[in-house]
């Protein structure tokens, strides 16, 4: 199960890297991934049904953010299917 979990976290991945409008926070090592956002952007896909978390950047990572981004948390599990992540993906676009 926990295989599963993470290859729809790989998937997650590969669309945020090739996104123009998001990008990975660091390497994702299991079923969390963290991305970055504008915030609008954020606001409108949450509109869209797109379900993340917010996340308080690591207290080392001062730099991580510009005033107007925000970190989200995105997490897979076994029960994630592949169709959910690729419309997340397509709402980012």
């Amino acid at each position: 199960m926990a295989r599963h979990a993470n290859t729809m976290a790989k998937r997650l991945q590969k669309g945020i890297d090739n996104s123009k409008r998001a990008r990975l926070a660091w390497h994702p090592e299991a079923n969390e991934v963290f991305c970055i956002l504008d915030r609008q952007h954020a606001d409108e896909l949450r509109e869209k049904g797109a379900v993340f978390y917010p996340w308080n950047p690591p207290h080392f990572k001062t730099d991580l953010l510009e005033r107007h981004e925000i970190l989200v948390r995105l997490v897979t599990s076994f029960a994630t299917e592949a169709a959910q992540v690729d419309r997340f993906l397509s709402l980012l676009h």
